[in-house]
């Protein structure tokens, strides 16, 4: 998998395009489970087929045979880790994926881009803060929760072991482009995250669909890319 960053003006535009077209899709509805306190290397996820994962301020690191991606730092990096249990007591492996976090007090529009229309995707979220416990908040626009009880969730950044939490959404893409929500009020962190397929439907050709997520930070953005294998 391939991870950059906008950086030249070229890459910027069609971030900033894509954003923009994300904010004004229709997106399709993210199903939240329920979070899930972090407790070892199998809580992550391998239903289906890996599209990408991303370790968004920490180093390369394989998990549960999940390689994830070191992501740029760009974002505001918060130390989430600890030097004592129960932080500790999880695998080195794991402690690099939950180390450090992205982290705001502003509500952060994202995107996840390049999906395969009427393909069923699942998404993975880790939320840890092993000092003042902070989490993430995740929403849609279109999706209010009085009528879409699963269209919001919180992510617990500590659970009363002293650990954060994970989550996983699923849905079916309708289009391209899926934006949804992290935050609303408050700081919220979230160290790391995995997109994967969850049917076994044929995918084109090596090198012809591109798929990444789009953070957008003021005027700019952070695009991680990934070019699709075969089938």
């Amino acid at each position: 998998m391939k991870i950059r960053t906008l950086t030249d003006r070229g890459a910027i535009l069609s971030g900033v395009i894509a954003f923009f077209t994300a904010l004004n899709t229709e997106a399709a509805l993210i199903s939240w489970g329920v979070p899930t306190p972090i407790v070892g290397d199998t809580d992550v996820s391998l239903n289906g087929t890996l599209v990408y994962a991303v370790n968004f301020q920490g180093p390369s690191t394989s998990l549960n045979s999940v390689l994830f991606e070191a992501g740029p730092a760009l974002f505001t990096s918060l130390n989430t880790g600890s030097a004592s249990p129960p932080f500790t007591d999880l695998s080195a492996a794991y402690q690099d994926l939950l180390r450090n976090a992205i982290s705001s007090t502003d509500s952060l529009p994202a995107a996840l881009d390049g999906l395969i229309v009427g393909v069923q995707y699942e998404l993975q979220l880790w939320a840890h803060d092993s000092g003042e416990g902070w989490g993430a908040y995740l929403w849609q626009e279109d999706y209010p929760l009085d009528n879409y009880p699963n269209a919001e969730v919180y992510v617990p950044g500590q659970n009363q072991g002293g650990l954060g939490s994970y989550v996983i959404g699923t849905f079916t893409a309708d289009s391209e482009i899926q934006p949804f929500n992290i935050g609303i009020e408050g700081t919220w962190v979230l160290n790391a995250t995995q997109l994967r397929r969850l049917d076994t439907t044929d995918i084109p050709e090596a090198g012809t669909t591109v798929a990444g997520l789009l953070l957008m930070i003021g005027t700019g953005g952070v695009w991680y890319r990934r070019r699709m294998a075969g089938r």
